[in-house]
């Protein structure tokens, strides 16, 4: 809040005019009783201020800041305006232009606040300038107005006096007690109210209303600020990947070293004490490599009494951040920002990673290539986590630098484990926000001349409801366009009333989401405050910060505590245990096996939704092609509406897993997997399909038409099924039988397929046997494996046909044997494929074989190494 914000600077120099005034030989009684008054008053104002870290609470009257404001400015001449002078000391700071202009820059520049309201108290923001410049004044000077030193007193005396002749009384005040009253009541009345919304005693009510002031971003904003600027000041980069016409990427932790509770045990100005050694973590990215992220380590200390020298621990950045980016190999890069200037620290060793490689974004996981986004893999308790953790960094960044352009799902990270499951590649738990950095002085926003035409007052708190839609969804948010850097008035209102249409749609289905998710939702995009702040003061700063803190982080915080036993208080130190052994994951081997262990999911029995019933498949609409499964490469097209229903089946399947995990039965003793084998062309996976897919129970290989132990696929067939069978039963244990290199041709095929199978009873023993081919004819010798098989006990499956009514012999052999299953295609809704035979009626099992994208191998080539494919 800005009337906070400049009077944190400013009133311990009234204090210590006051205190000056007291100990003057000034022998009136009258008066010194009112200066001693007066100067209790400014103490109480101090100590209200350091408790509140500038932040709004409910029941704070402008209206008394104002007064406070008016009659502070009254002690000022007409003629105080130091701002020459303030040129002239800065010239002989270190970092003195740049620094300067930073402190010109007024705070409306960066999105906050209107300027227009400041204008009447010039004089007390040159005052402000003035102090910021001998590094006096803020909230924690404010708690210690009592405890002023003689020297810290003249240094404030002389930044407010500058050779004038200024006193608490002038003029006509030291002799008429109604002239002083003119100035001395707007004080006292400023002191009790502000003693009453920060101080007063909450023992006796029944709830505790939660207060910025106490939550842990408290007064850490600004210092969020002043490290975005100081990193954007001093990355100059020269090397020679710089690529200086774009701006620079930079990924914010906003887990590392945040505090997730709701609010801290102790007071104001013992949290704006820790504040002293705020520290961060922000990924850079190393020039000469751009896959590499540097961990970096960033300090904040408000160590005035260091001027700023080069040490054999630190050294000055000079707009070289780069260079030390690159020449620290094998050390995460430590910065320290103190005295509004950057230094690189002495490196440290560190048992985690130093950098990453490998990141994924909310959108990738939103739509991976995959028939279904894998964040429906993701527990709620995971998913709702992650909403808590995004809303709750929002009070340590909003509004300010970081914030400054629009996030989206492509702006949020997460660091990609080697060796685990596919479904859950990522921790939702450790979010990093990536930003576009740029020259604060060089931000655009939306023109004034259409403000009025933004439908949605505050676009970064819609763009964090979107989020949480597609959270809650596990679908992309629809855009008609590239969302740009700078959202546009235009952007943030085709995205408000899309949001409004989603927000409807989600409120009206029966899927599971929990309720505190939906209620956020509705708070971000429909902004109705309590009555505890007033629905006009949702434009200023202050209300709306208590609105993100009492609407949208306090009902995920108490679906946390009341639903899933968390305790917030333990949370951040939980978590920073856990990522401190992430990045030894991440960059482990691949080849290493870690052991996958499945989360305990949440979904409830009652909400699986139905399927639907629905009409054939229309043919208008946009049209994409797919492969046919029947070894020819023969495409087809294919309509949204069949990709759409393909996508529901298997979000469908999702639910009955989250509903299988939900019943199962932990601990049991003689509990195995069940074993799959696929005869099929094989399988071969890029070097990221087996980081994504290969995880135990690891999949295993043998080729019986070559003599190759490297896994190989030729025709991609085989790729595509494996790791279809991993998304649909991914605790199973798959054994890929290469069988054929392009499809099976006569005796010779069958020869093998019944050797492999033999193979796969007696040496894999196999539960299930998948075979997704067809002869015309039957071949005596797999006949008799088949029997062997099915008298074991072995499930076999295998394919009706691709080629509907035109074989002349109906369904394909041994789909057709007795002892095998046999499956035909159908669409998302369970109707019947075009190219798949009619069913007899002992032959009626029909699976999802339409436009289903699984991975693809790369030397086959296909966007995203996936391929959509229909067939059995």
């Amino acid at each position: 809040m800005w009337q906070l914000a400049l009077l944190s600077h400013v009133i311990p120099a009234f204090a210590a005019l006051g205190k000056d005034f007291i100990d003057s030989d000034n022998k009136d009684e009258d008066l010194l009783r009112d200066a001693s008054d007066c100067y209790s008053d400014i103490i109480r104002i101090g100590i209200a201020f350091a408790v509140s870290c500038g932040e709004w609470t409910s029941g704070l009257r402008e209206e008394e800041l104002n007064g406070l404001l008016k009659a502070l400015e009254s002690r000022l001449p007409k003629k105080w305006k130091p701002f020459d002078f303030i040129k002239t000391y800065a010239a002989s700071l270190p970092f003195a232009t740049s620094l300067f202009n930073e402190i010109k820059l007024t705070s409306h520049q960066i999105g906050l606040e209107d300027p227009e309201i400041k204008q009447p108290f010039d004089k007390l923001y040159n005052l402000e300038h003035t102090i910021q410049k001998h590094r006096l004044g803020g909230y924690e000077a404010c708690s210690k107005l009592s405890a002023q030193t003689d020297d810290q007193r003249n240094e404030y005396l002389g930044v407010i006096r500058q050779d004038l002749k200024i006193h608490l009384f002038h003029g006509k005040e030291k002799t008429s007690k109604s002239r002083r009253e003119k100035f001395l009541e707007p004080v006292k009345l400023a002191a009790v109210h502000m003693l009453n919304v920060y101080c007063r005693d909450h023992t006796a009510q029944e709830t505790d209303e939660l207060s910025l002031s106490k939550h842990p971003s408290s007064g850490l904003k600004d210092i969020l600020n002043k490290i975005y600027c100081i990193l954007e000041r001093n990355w100059k980069c020269t090397c020679d990947a710089a690529r200086p016409s774009r701006p620079r990427e930079a990924r914010l932790s906003l887990i590392r070293h945040h505090i997730l509770a709701l609010k801290i045990s102790s007071t104001g100005a013992e949290a704006q004490i820790k504040g002293h050694k705020a520290n961060y973590e922000v990924l850079l990215p190393v020039c000469q490599n751009k896959t590499k992220w540097k961990v970096t380590n960033v300090a904040f200390s408000k160590d005035t009494h260091n001027r700023g020298n080069a040490t054999h621990d630190r050294q000055c950045v000079s707009n070289d951040i780069c260079q030390w980016i690159q020449k620290s190999k094998g050390f995460p890069v430590d910065f320290l920002v103190e005295n509004d200037g950057l230094w690189h620290l002495r490196p440290r060793r560190s048992a985690n990673a130093d950098y990453h490689t490998s990141m994924e974004s909310l959108q990738q996981l939103l739509e991976d290539g995959m028939s279904m986004s894998r964040v429906s893999n993701y527990s709620e308790k995971e998913k709702l986590t992650l909403c808590y953790k995004l809303a709750n960094s929002m009070l340590f960044l909003y509004p300010g630098s970081w914030l400054r352009t629009a996030w989206n799902s492509t702006k949020v990270y997460f660091i990609r484990r080697s060796g685990v499951s596919a479904l859950k590649p990522v921790t939702l738990a450790f979010p990093y926000l990536s930003v576009e950095m740029h020259d604060v002085q060089d931000a655009t926003s939306t023109s004034k001349h259409y403000m009025h035409m933004q439908a949605h007052p505050h676009p970064s708190i819609l763009a964090l409801g979107i989020i949480f839609l597609e959270i809650a969804t596990g679908s992309v948010f629809p855009r008609s366009s590239q969302t740009t850097a700078d959202l546009s008035w235009e952007q943030c209102n085709e995205d408000f009333l899309e949001a409004w249409k989603q927000m409807e749609k989600l409120e009206m289905e029966r899927k599971y989401i929990p309720s505190a998710l939906r209620k956020v939702i509705r708070a971000c995009i429909d902004l109705k405050p309590p009555p505890n702040i007033p629905c006009s003061s949702l434009a200023e700063e202050g209300p709306m910060r208590q609105y993100i803190l009492s609407c949208i982080i306090l009902p995920l915080a108490s679906e946390l505590v009341d639903g899933y036993k968390i305790r917030l208080e333990e949370l951040h130190t939980s978590l920073e245990k856990e990522l401190n052994g992430l990045g030894k994951v991440e960059e482990a081997n691949t080849n290493t096996s870690i052991k996958q262990t499945p989360e305990s999911w949440s979904r409830s029995l009652a909400t699986v939704p139905e399927v639907e019933t629905a009409p054939q498949i229309q043919t208008a609409g946009r049209y994409d092609l797919c492969l046919m499964a029947d070894g020819d490469e023969r495409e087809i097209t294919v309509n949204e509406e069949a990709i759409r229903r393909t996508k529901e089946w298997f979000e469908y399947h999702q639910n009955i897993l989250y509903r299988a995990e939900q019943l199962r039965v932990a601990n049991i003793s003689n509990a195995r997997r069940t074993k799959i084998a696929i005869l099929d062309s094989g399988i071969e996976l890029s070097s990221e399909h087996r980081e994504l897919y290969d995880f135990e129970p690891r999949i295993k290989y043998k080729s019986w038409v070559d003599g190759h132990a490297d896994c190989r696929d030729d025709v991609g067939h085989g790729t595509h099924l494996e790791i279809l069978l991993r998304k649909i039963a991914p605790n199973a244990a798959i054994h890929m039988a290469r069988v054929f290199k392009k499809r099976p041709r006569g005796e010779e095929s069958a020869i093998i397929i019944s050797q492999a199978l033999r193979y796969a009873v007696e040496q894999w023993k196999v539960d299930i046997v998948v075979m997704s081919f067809g002869f015309s004819i039957n071949n005596d010798v797999l006949y008799q494996e088949i029997q062997d098989a099915a008298r074991k006990g072995v499930l076999m499956f295998a394919a009706a046909s691709n080629e509907g009514r035109n074989r002349p012999d109906g369904i394909a052999w041994p789909a057709r044997e007795e002892n095998v299953i046999c499956v035909h295609s159908a669409d998302g809704y369970g109707n019947r494929s075009t190219f798949t035979p009619s069913p007899m009626d002992n032959m009626r099992i029909m699976v999802l074989g339409e436009c289903i994208k699984s991975a693809w191998p790369h030397h086959l080539g296909s966007r995203d190494n996936h391929r959509q494919m229909s067939g059995t």
